[in-house]
């Protein structure tokens, strides 16, 4: 109990401390850093307030409290040498009760590095192919093209050693290998030093020319090149191709994939001799002739000839296949066509039953270019097999004529017509030129009130030289 209340009695005046008039009132310094400069400022800044001890801030914003009301003096410290504070160091500020004061320093900080950007310049016929490497100071090396730049940056301002490694026998740098390069600090921004170093390779190797002078009135458009059978190259008609960095030699030169219409006028391959720095010229003249005409004449005899045969160009005869050219030939006469030259095989295609070829039914032909090569085909046609057709018609109201229809051919699945058909009188008798083979037969168009009492949709087979007969009664009421 007795301690408990000369603790009371210890706190008592300070509580009355917080009403006492007379008491001291604090407030705080915000210190506002504006640092400008390319590297910045290398470590923590440290401020004395009122000429105290330095005291260590993190950076811009830091706060200082607890300082009485009035004025003081703030000096700022631990600069870096490369910085210098914009007006005086030390500044005067004043502290209201309960409140921070901003202080502001504008530091300017000059650059502690710089930068080297090393370029390669590389001149000659025969350039090294994989590139040179460089080196700064002795350290590890990185790749450079044999054309191209890298940069070193963040180094010390001072004397730099730049090394290119890495070059092929034929090729030297034009300045020293090492190369000292200065580089300089201190300034508003990080200097960038160009340090050039210039390449020269001698030649080792020759080049190749080719060129494909093409003339004619189908000319080609693009032929391939090889060198001793290697990869082939394209090459335009009426171009050319420099075909470079070849090793000293003989190389044989072939032109291909030359159209069929077209030929080569002189030697193919050509072979010719590379030597060092030389370029070798090889020129091609090729000549294109127009293509070839097929012409395909028929000569037809007998009786019951269509109008036209259709001709297959190059007909495999596979489901899928698709002939290379097709003509129509008119039973008796000649149709033409341009084709590609070289061999093929021409034949008769779809003809009619009752026609066979009585000439070769396939003829193989060879068409150089420009040339016109004849193929004729001879045809012999019987006629066609007839189907006679009668009707009997019984009763009243009978219409004057019926529709005798053979082989329905259905459109759309409500839709029909015939391939063949004819009128036929409801007593009377019709005949129709039928090809050889099976055929349903219908009698149509029979009006309502009558009935076809005889088998409807028959099948009929039809044969060379015969006459078929097919009977129909008609009961009409």
């Amino acid at each position: 109990m007795r301690r408990s209340l000369l603790a009371l009695l210890l706190l008592l005046p300070a509580a009355g401390a917080c009403n006492d008039p007379l008491a001291v009132e604090t407030g705080g310094v915000e210190i506002d850093l504006a640092v400008t400069g390319p590297d910045g400022h290398a470590g923590a800044f440290t401020v004395a307030i009122d000429g105290g001890a330095p005291v260590g801030v993190s950076g811009s914003g830091s706060v200082v409290s607890g300082l009485a009301s009035g004025h003081h003096t703030i000096a700022l410290g631990g600069l870096a040498s490369n910085c210098t504070p914009e007006g005086e160091a030390s500044r005067s500020f004043a502290i209201n009760p309960s409140e921070t004061t901003v202080v502001t320093f504008a530091v300017t900080c000059t650059a502690t590095s710089g930068a080297i950007d090393m370029r390669v310049t590389t001149t000659g016929s025969d350039p090294d192919l994989d590139g040179y490497r460089v080196s700064l100071d002795g350290g590890t090396p990185r790749p450079i093209p044999t054309n191209g730049v890298t940069r070193f940056s963040g180094l010390s301002g001072g004397i730099h050693t730049l090394s290119l490694s890495g070059l092929a026998p034929n090729c030297s740098a034009l300045v020293s290998n090492p190369l000292e390069v200065s580089v300089p600090v201190g300034g508003s921004v990080s200097e960038v030093v160009s340090a050039p170093i210039d390449v020269a390779c001698t030649a080792t190797t020759g080049s190749i020319r080719v060129s494909a002078v093409t003339t004619g009135p189908e000319p080609d458009a693009l032929y391939s090149v090889t060198l001793n059978g290697g990869a082939p190259r394209a090459v335009l008609a009426n171009g050319s191709i420099q075909v470079n960095q070849r090793s000293p030699g003989s190389y044989a030169v072939l032109l291909t994939d030359i159209a069929p219409n077209c030929a080569v006028s002189g030697p193919n391959p050509v072979t010719v001799t590379v030597s060092i720095g030389d370029t070798t010229d090889v020129a091609f003249a090729v000549a294109c002739l127009p293509s070839p005409t097929l012409r395909v004449t028929v000569s037809t005899t007998g009786s019951d000839i269509p109008g036209r045969f259709l001709a297959f160009v190059d007909d495999d005869g596979g489901w899928y296949s698709y002939p290379a050219y097709t003509l129509s030939v008119p039973s008796n006469g000649t149709d033409s066509v341009v084709v590609e030259a070289g061999e093929h095989v021409v034949a008769l295609a779809y003809l009619p039953a009752n026609c066979v070829v009585t000439s070769p039914t396939q003829v193989p032909v060879t068409l150089p270019a420009g040339s016109t090569v004849d193929v004729a085909f001879t045809v012999t046609c019987t006629p066609l097999p007839i189907l006679r057709v009668t009707v009997v018609t019984t009763g009243i109201n009978a219409p004057a004529a019926y529709l005798v229809g053979v082989d329905p051919d259905y459109y759309y699945y409500y839709y029909s017509s015939y391939r063949y058909s004819a009128n036929i009188p409801s007593n009377g008798t019709v005949s129709i030129g039928l090809p050889v083979g099976s055929h349903f037969v219908t009698l149509d168009q029979v009006p309502l009130n009558c009935v076809v009492t005889s088998p409807n949709n028959v099948l009929v087979n039809v044969a060379l030289g015969v006459t078929t007969d097919l009977a129909y009664t008609v009961s009409c009421q």
